[in-house]
Order: C-alpha cells, then structure tokens, then sequence
C-alpha cells in the first residue's frame, strides 16, 4: 500500500481555500508536488475539503473540517456522530468571525478489507482500476448532477448561492440540516483510490485522467502529470488530491 498526495492553489489566488489530510499531516499549502508519504496503521482516513469560493473566509471552513478528520479517530470519521459533534464547534468557532463560510469535504478511511466513503458537495472520491479507469464512488451534490438526475429540489436558489452546491457544510446554526453521501468499496489488487477537490474534475474528463493516469508507471509519477497538465490550464482552480495504491 502507498499514499501519495499534491497540492496546488488557483492561479491568481492568495491564499489556497483547499485543504488535504495525508492520514498523517494536514495541508494547506500554496504548492506540495507529488510525493509519498508514510503509510499509517489500518484503519486510517484520507480526506480533502474545498472552501466554497463566495462564501466568508472559505479557507477557515475547509481547514475547520480537515483538523476535525485529523483528531478523530478514524473508525468515527464520516459517521453521523462525527458530522453531529463537529458542527456545533464549526458553528461556534468559525460562525463567530465568518458566519455562512463554508466548505464541501470528501474522505477516505482505510480498513484491513473496505474502503468507507463519505462526502458533503461536489469534493470526489474515485476508484481507479488496474486499467486506469477512473469510477466515481461519491455524489456530486450539485445543480448540474441533480439536473442530470431530474431531482431538482427546491433549494435551487440556495445552491446558486454556494456556487452550484445542493449541499455544503456552511458555519451557521440554521443550516445544520444537510446530506452525507456514504458507500462502501472492497480494494483489490492494482486498484487506486483517489480522494480530490473539484479543481482536478472541473479541468479534466474521466477520459483525459485514464490518459494520463496510463502515460505514468509509479504512483507519484501518475499525480506528478496530472498536476503538470493543471499546470497548463488558464485560471485553474485551487486543487488537492490524495490517493492510497493497493
């Protein structure tokens, strides 16, 4: 098993409204390049979260609930108890300087024999196979996968809001009601799983990533090119991807 992991803010940005948890570190970095990182004991959690861009202070929002995967332990990440528990504080301690911040927030834990998924908004979690096939395993929370799927809700004008999001973890009491998409996935030999915010999906299809995914033998070699051709990309957003190779 290997875990490796980049990071790089938006071009013309300041600061990086992303954050990262390697299952070890946390990051928030204007650029990380691909590289490895200790693998943890199982079970362990890889997660990502994406400071929604128009609202207050995003970055506190993503790096609220990127500490709050690091300190818990990771047989309790993604669960109902996890979200109910760290709310309140999120509300607390960042609703108090930037009331309505708020992030979207994907994550991986790692067991002996299943992958728990979970995520809030429209941060990715992917499974890659041996052949370099990109599968999703989260759900966009957003108005164009609801539109796609026909289950436009009527919280349209409150997505429009939080730039396109049907769900997103925003720092203020009223909004403690909100979706968890949660699956399961058993890893198999040659399989990748690939945790990443929207900065990678928005620029790349899933045909684009297998391309390059295949173009590429060693894990860091494979992250290292797809943040070379964000590189390239003109007003590319904030992005962070963790992956875990079995």
């Amino acid at each position: 098993m290997q875990i490796a992991y980049f990071q790089i803010k938006g071009e013309g940005k300041r600061t990086n409204q992303d954050a990262l948890f390697d299952g070890t570190n946390v990051h928030t970095a204007k650029l990380h390049h691909a590289k490895t990182v200790p693998t943890p004991a199982m079970p362990f959690c890889v997660a990502v979260a994406d400071g929604v861009f128009n609202s207050p202070q995003a970055h506190l929002a993503s790096r609220f609930w990127i500490n709050e995967v690091a300190h818990a332990r990771p047989d309790d990440v993604g669960g109902v108890g996890f979200f109910e528990r760290g709310f309140g504080r999120f509300c607390n301690d960042v609703g108090a300087t930037a009331h309505g911040s708020a992030t979207t927030l994907a994550g991986v834990v790692v067991g002996a024999d299943r992958l728990d998924i979970f995520n809030v908004g429209d941060s990715a979690v992917f499974v890659v196979g041996a052949d370099g096939v990109w599968q999703k395993l989260s759900h966009d929370h957003s108005i164009l996968n609801e539109l796609l799927g026909g289950q436009v809700a009527d919280s349209t004008q409150y997505a429009q809001f939080y730039g396109g999001l049907m769900e997103c973890l925003i720092a203020d009491p009223n909004e403690h009601e909100f979706n968890v998409h949660r699956t399961t996935h058993a890893p198999t030999q040659g399989e990748t799983v690939v945790v990443c915010t929207d900065g990678l999906t928005d620029e790349f299809s899933p045909t684009q990533l297998t391309l390059m995914w295949n173009s590429q033998s060693t894990l860091t070699d494979k992250l290292a090119i797809l943040l070379q051709n964000l590189k390239k990309r003109q007003g590319h957003d904030d992005c962070s991807v963790v992956a875990v190779g079995f």
